[in-house]
């Protein structure tokens, strides 16, 4: 799956969706500071996770680890993205929960600016914050 690609394929989605979630607010300044912040918060998360692994599962996890990049794949599957998905899947309902709490979380964030941008254009409401 996603993870013979890269460790943290999941910290990487979330931070080219910051990056579109603070391109879709026009503001550069909004755009660098998600990325920065993202960067900080997941590259911390990545390497507690990967020290939390390293422990567990010894020198299986060490192979993976030396084989396979943190967050950005060094190659795309040649055989098609179809040799990348199982025939079985198991579902874990509190975790299914959970992403699609934080995948929620980041549609909610998007309907915010999209208010906020209307407030802006439409309302002849005093403008509180300018981003530049």
């Amino acid at each position: 799956g996603p993870y013979a690609l890269c460790r943290h394929p999941l910290y990487t989605l979330s931070m080219i969706g910051g990056a579109g979630l603070g391109l879709a607010t026009h503001s550069l300044l909004l755009t660098v500071a998600t990325l920065l912040v993202q960067g900080f918060l997941f590259a911390r998360a990545a390497r507690d996770e990967d020290r939390f692994l390293a422990a567990r599962f010894d020198e299986r996890f060490v192979r993976y680890r030396d084989a396979t990049p943190r967050f950005w794949p060094r190659h795309w599957p040649r055989q098609g993205w179809r040799n990348l998905i199982p025939e079985t899947l198991v579902v874990r309902p509190m975790i299914l929960w959970k992403a699609f709490v934080d995948a929620g979380s980041v549609m909610l964030l998007f309907a915010l600016v999209n208010a906020a941008v209307l407030w802006r254009e439409l309302a002849p409401l005093p403008k509180i914050l300018i981003l530049p």
